[in-house]
């Protein structure tokens, strides 16, 4: 998977990772600028600044769960789901996430059958 370097690059790589969904570029940036405003109100400048300077769109343990979990959060109210081992529990959190980013109006591929 090719990311661009930044923020973009994070919430591509997550969510293509995490949930198996793929963004486009321009919806990216606009999640990241969602996102980084979330870690940013937490005092997480620091992971912000990580995200942005990445240029493989891979983070270490502790920023990336800070930046899913303020994912989560700005999607669905609730925290990232931490140590789902279970394929149906994470598949359905998975759609979750699908539906709270489609109810926001991202375009989301693949789409879910």
């Amino acid at each position: 998977m090719v990311v661009p370097a930044g923020g973009a690059g994070v919430m591509m790589r997550l969510l293509h990772e995490r949930c198996g969904y793929d963004l486009t570029t321009d919806q990216a940036n606009t999640l990241w600028a969602e996102v980084s405003a979330v870690l940013q109100s937490r005092e997480l400048g620091e992971t912000v600044q990580e995200a942005e300077e990445t240029q493989t769109g891979r983070l270490d343990t502790l920023p990336r769960g800070d930046v899913l979990d303020a994912l989560s959060h700005l999607m669905t109210s609730e925290p990232w789901p931490c140590g789902f081992t279970h394929e149906d529990d994470v598949k359905a959190w998975a759609r979750k996430m699908g539906e709270a980013l489609r109810g926001r109006g991202y375009a989301l591929s693949p789409e879910e059958s």
